[in-house]
């Protein structure tokens, strides 16, 4: 491979990992953050039966931790 050819080849690399890091950066929260997500599911029949299932996964799991 000739030199020329690995250097940019190495000049691209750089780039490219320049821009990955970069917008691996946090970013600045959106206004509300998480406030705008309160209440969004009111009224929702399928959230009301996800949370009935995982608060009777987590009855069950508190009466098996009693047991032992």
């Amino acid at each position: 491979m000739a030199t020329a050819t690995l250097s940019t080849r190495v000049t691209k690399l750089e780039k490219a990992v320049a821009s990955i890091i970069k917008s691996a950066q946090p970013q600045q929260p959106a206004a509300g953050g998480w406030r705008k997500s309160v209440g969004m599911f009111d009224g929702d029949e399928v959230m009301k039966q996800i949370i009935e299932r995982g608060a009777a996964i987590r009855r069950a799991e508190g009466r098996k931790a009693k047991r032992g």
